[in-house]
């Protein structure tokens, strides 16, 4: 008999119509947060004096294998022989008193409901109120129609709003912000008021993408997220009557939970999945699109390896951040998706409060922080809430929402479920204490979720809505008119360059590569970002270094020693680094950087893509290059970037080879100039560590007039701008023009020329050679392997790293030819592939990535592959076995013996980390003892374009193709 404490000790229940109050049913629970009954001490009902709303949604709703705040799947659609399909609709609900006793009004039934043969049950989702409280908006989705054949032409996902001071009215309120025929361009979701009365909401519709894919030739079907799975939905905004549709953000992956802080910034959670970066963490932007910036959390997941998310996040009176952190399985979908039965996948998890005033991550202050804490997240509860996917003792949170009370005040609403068990027949209910929890019979329960309002002074839970079984009762708001003074701020449309606008191009300045986030709130690590060392010792010990003193309060650099207020810090010395008279050219270890634009991965049944041609890892999707700029001597960096586009900026060596690779997507709206401290740098308040000009000239420099306390890369575009130069614009090539020594240094890796190629630029319009033009031509690098690098291996390399002879091992054993065929009499590439997957991907690609098998000529004739056991038998495959011949071994799983190292690696510098690129260019850089040293001098092989170009094909990804188009075609 299965033990539950309190009143209802060694009762066994049955789920029948009967349901009790949260309160009666966990009084027996006692080990969590206390929870007061429906009624006060006296007896008498404990009645809130606002008004409430909320959602009731099927359980299934939530499943978070859909992701934080999910959009549910499409409403099942009606099936007549099916009498419970779609019978069950999420629905929005008002309550004049926050009471569990006070009636419920259902304000979207009329909408939702099934119709028998006619369509489903719609559905609800991320609902919100107006700042005045007399609004509500969310999501609603009315149903699937059995008489629509096209799925491209059922109901999307439409944000709603609902005039709470007017009675329901079918076809009229709650209205659809939208017109029909807008709305039924794309599915829309998470709508937030801004406090001008405008509408921000995340959808995949992907306003202006869409528009640069017919652009620059690609289908303009939405891009899909960067597990390739469904369409990305990211930040727009419309106005109250839905007009003036415009996309805010540009992620490649999806957005979510936008919601607007005091200073009227728009804060949101980001899914960050680009290459190795899998993590949701918080971001703010402009109402504009101008100001994007990450705001929290890029660090603190606990632990650091852990697919969490931060989500439902809204700010307290206190000025503190109130979220949900949850665990995740992928990101939120419109689809549904398969999941095991016996593990909690349903979205939810614990409270805590954060404070981003003085943290910028959960244990690094902000320079301008005076807090005495060491932590700046913790939770909202006294109950520690499992959030790595198991049982969960002391129940689940979900989408808080602050309560505004005059005076100040820390309660809140949050749909709370207790923990349950039960069987496997799921006909029973049992509370989680510890002789249940140990039974192997029993598993977690589906959610109960139910309304509660949470005192966290007090610790204090009580019961508004009482728990539905199979219903979840989730996203509460409290309808209050706040106050005018403490709305959040409006933020007016940012000032933007028109000239850089007409271009459709941004400008970012950096103002020093080397201010760099180090273990500590300062650059200790110039170059490398925290917990990563890029460098080799050698290039480490070439930046000078230097100690200087901070003002914690704003980040500013004082030599005044006497003050005990000052925080010492190490830096990269840039008053040494600038002057040519103590830092050579060639002791400078960044040279240039490398802007890099997302390529939209699209779901189009005319473009039959698959995984393969996003090459062996696929974790970066497809890339171009938009184009080079030099570093200064300072480190300071002035360019010109297309607008409203996804990008990166990689900070390179001399080579061109990838110091830094960026793992999350900027941008820049037309016209706008963003100025940062630094790659990597800090969001904490602090200065640069670049003082800037000291005065009309850099010391031991010539050419260039400065004005005090610019970068260099500024004084020189300002210059050129009045000498009609474009320095700031993006080039094709790797070309600096030192022109702060005599006379002028140049450094270029350039496509044309005699150093440069002999085979296909990769260049996406032969009008760019003459001229980089984004506005013009939309010139960017595009590379494809078939197309760009294997050209360069026939010329170069397959004279001895072929396949021809049987009877001949390739030389290194790596077989480079771009045709190579099944061949009876041995095993290549190509074969092993066809044993083992159903991958496309050229052969001689699989050599280069692929780790080498030794070959030998085998005892009755050809070479072949040495693998060390068969996957069938498990047993030992003797290698001088000559009945072991191609065809009678199932390659599915190979194990090599004396395999060679791969030729192309990935990690956090692919080039400088590549056997590959030692090889052509003679240097080792981070690759440490897995190198040996080549027999033949490669270095000379090819030129500097070439080299330029393999460099930069492994340090975008090293992708089969960068173009969907040419994928499509194969």
């Amino acid at each position: 008999m299965k033990v539950m404490s309190g009143s209802f000790s060694y009762v066994r229940f049955l789920l029948i119509p009967v349901f009790f109050t949260a309160a009666v049913f966990l009084a027996g629970c006692g080990q969590e947060d206390p929870i007061l009954d429906a009624a006060g001490e006296d007896g008498s009902p404990v009645i809130e004096d606002f008004s409430i709303a909320y959602i009731k949604r099927p359980v299934g709703a939530l499943d978070s294998t859909r992701g934080p705040r999910s959009i549910p799947p499409f409403p099942e659609e009606l099936d007549n022989n099916d009498p419970e399909a779609g019978i069950t609709p999420g629905d929005v609900y008002i309550r004049d008193l926050s009471s569990p006793s006070a009636p419920e009004t259902n304000i979207t039934s009329h909408i939702t409901a099934a119709v028998p043969g006619v369509k489903s049950a719609g559905d609800v989702s991320d609902l919100e109120v107006s700042y005045d409280g007399s609004k509500l908006v969310f999501a609603l989705h009315e149903g699937m129609y059995t008489a629509i054949n096209d799925d491209e032409d059922q109901p999307r996902w439409n944000i709603y709003e609902f005039d709470i001071t007017q009675a329901v009215i079918p076809g009229a309120n709650p209205r659809k912000v939208m017109n029909d025929l807008e709305a039924q361009k794309g599915h829309d979701a998470d709508p937030h008021y801004l406090p001008d009365g405008r509408i921000v909401f995340v959808s995949d519709r992907q306003t202006s993408s869409r528009g640069l894919q017919a652009i620059t030739g690609l289908p303009t079907t939405p891009t899909l997220d960067e597990e390739r799975r469904d369409p990305a939905l990211v930040l727009h905004i419309m106005d109250a009557t839905g007009g003036n549709i415009k996309q805010l953000s540009f992620n490649q992956s999806h957005e979510f939970n936008p919601t607007v802080l005091r200073n009227g910034k728009i804060l949101f959670a980001r899914w960050e999945r680009t290459g190795p970066r899998d993590a949701f963490s918080l971001y703010t932007i402009n109402p504009d699109g101008t100001g994007l910036d990450v705001f929290y959390g890029t660090h603190s997941h606990d632990p650091a390896t852990s697919e969490q998310a931060f989500y439902d996040v809204k700010q307290m009176q206190d000025g503190r951040l109130i979220s949900s952190i949850m665990s995740y399985n992928r990101p939120r979908t419109l689809l549904p998706n398969m999941v095991d039965e016996e593990v909690n996948h349903f979205n939810d998890g614990e409270l805590v409060v954060i404070d981003q005033e003085n943290f910028i991550e959960i244990d690094q202050k902000r320079f301008t922080s005076a807090s005495q804490s060491t932590v700046g997240q913790v939770s909202a509860t006294n109950n520690q809430v499992t959030r790595n996917g198991d049982l969960s003792q002391y129940g689940r949170y979900y989408s808080p929402h602050p309560i505004w009370e005059e005076g100040g005040g820390a309660r809140l609403l949050v749909a709370w479920t207790m923990c349950r068990l039960t069987n496997v027949d799921e006909l029973i209910r049992l509370p989680c204490v510890q002789e249940n929890i140990d039974d192997p019979a029993l598993k977690e329960a589906d959610p109960f979720f139910g309304v509660y309002l949470f005192d966290m002074a007090e610790n204090l839970k009580k019961p508004i809505v009482n728990p539905v079984e199979g219903i979840a009762i989730v996203d509460p708001v409290a309808i209050i008119n706040i106050p005018y003074q403490d709305r959040p701020a409006i933020i007016p449309d940012q000032s933007l360059d028109a000239a850089l606008a007409a271009r459709g191009v941004g400008v970012i300045h950096i103002k020093s590569v080397y201010d760099t986030q180090g273990s500590v709130a300062m650059v200790d690590k110039p170059l490398e970002p925290r917990d990563s060392f890029t460098l080799t010792a050698a290039e480490r010990a070439l930046i000078p270094l230097t100690t200087v003193n901070m003002d914690p309060l704003t980040g500013a650099v004082f030599s005044d020693v006497g003050r005990t207020d000052l925080i010492p810090r190490t830096i990269a010395d840039i008053s040494v680094l600038r002057d040519p008279m103590q830092t050579l050219t060639s002791q400078r270890v960044v040279r240039f950087v490398r802007i890099t634009k997302a390529v939209p991965t699209i779901d189009d049944e005319n473009n039959n893509i698959n995984g393969d041609d996003f090459g062996r890892s696929g974790g970066y999707e497809m890339r171009e290059i938009l184009g080079y700029a030099p570093v200064e001597p300072d480190g300071s960096v002035y360019a010109e970037v297309p607008a409203e586009v996804p990008f990166t900026i990689e900070v390179l060596d001399a080579k061109g080879r990838s110091l830094m690779p960026q793992t999350t997507w900027l941008q820049l709206m037309a016209g706008e100039t963003r100025e940062c401290n630094g790659c990597h740098s800090p969001r904490d308040g602090q200065q640069s560590i670049n003082p800037g000009a000291p005065g009309s000239q850099f010391p031991n420099t010539d050419d260039v007039l400065s004005l005090i306390g610019e970068t260099m890369a500024e004084s020189r575009a300002r210059q050129d701008a009045g000498n009609g130069v474009t320095y700031a614009g993006l080039d094709r090539d790797i070309v600096d023009d030192n022109i702060w020594v005599t006379p002028d240094e140049l450094t270029e890796y350039r496509y044309g020329g005699v150093e440069g190629l002999s085979t296909l630029s990769p260049v996406s319009d032969s009008a760019c050679d003459a001229d980089w033009n984004w506005a013009i031509s939309k010139c960017r690098i595009n590379i494809t392997y078939e197309q760009h690098i294997q050209p360069i291996l026939d010329l170069n390399c397959v004279a001895c790293h072929n396949d021809d002879d049987p009877n001949v091992v390739p030389a290194g054993h790596l077989a480079l030819d771009g045709s190579l065929d099944i061949n009876p009499n041995h095993m290549t590439v190509q074969a092993i592939r066809d044993n083992n997957t159903v991958q496309d991907r050229p052969a001689s690609y699989e050599m280069l990535f692929v780790t080498r098998p030794r070959m030998e000529v085998a005892p009755n004739g050809g070479t072949r592959f040495i693998v060390v056991r068969d996957p069938v038998t498990d047993l030992a495959i003797d290698r001088n076995d000559p009945t072991l011949v191609a065809g009678e071994t199932d390659f599915g799983a190979l194990d090599f013996i004396d395999p060679r190292p791969g030729m192309v690696s990935g990690g956090v510098a692919r080039a400088r980390f590549s056997r590959l690129v030692q090889v052509i260019t003679g240097e080792q850089m981070r690759l440490g003892d897995l190198t040996t040293t080549p027999t033949v001098d490669h270095t000379q092989l090819l030129t500097d374009g070439e080299k330029r170009l393999i460099i930069e094909w492994i340090d975008n990804g090293g992708q089969v193709t960068n173009d969907p188009n040419f994928a499509a075609l194969q």
